[in-house]
């Protein structure tokens, strides 16, 4: 059996911070979506919402530093730390993350993580 080679606090932490924005930023009466698929060493996720989307620029500033602070559907504020640690969690679990969004179309954050050798 093949197990996820990652810090358990580390990768709860990062399912909480996408799930809970994928919710903040979700457009009504739509659901959330999160999927798991495996790959040849690795494990892929994606927590999917249907809101409103983050634009190139925003993208952009998520691969190389952290986002602006930005609001949800009910106007929640956000400030960028969670998605700032959750990059950081990926990347000490020697993972990647990148985003899927077209504004207006909703936003998909996706993150692999290797997969631990086989257990004997």
């Amino acid at each position: 059996m093949k197990l996820l080679h990652a810090d358990k606090n580390h990768i709860e932490f990062v399912f909480r911070n996408l799930i809970s924005n994928a919710i903040k930023f979700n457009s009504f009466n739509t659901n959330v979506e999160i999927r798991s698929t495996e790959n040849a060493g690795t494990i892929l996720f994606s927590i999917k919402d249907h809101g409103k989307g983050i634009g190139k620029e925003q993208q952009e500033k998520f691969l190389t530093s952290k986002m602006d602070v930005n609001y949800g559907t009910n106007g929640e504020k956000g400030t960028g730390l969670g998605l700032l640690l959750t990059k950081d969690f990926i990347k000490a679990n020697q993972g990647k993350i990148w985003i899927e969004s077209e504004e207006g179309n909703g936003t998909t954050f996706c993150f692999s993580l290797p997969k631990s050798k086989q257990l004997s």
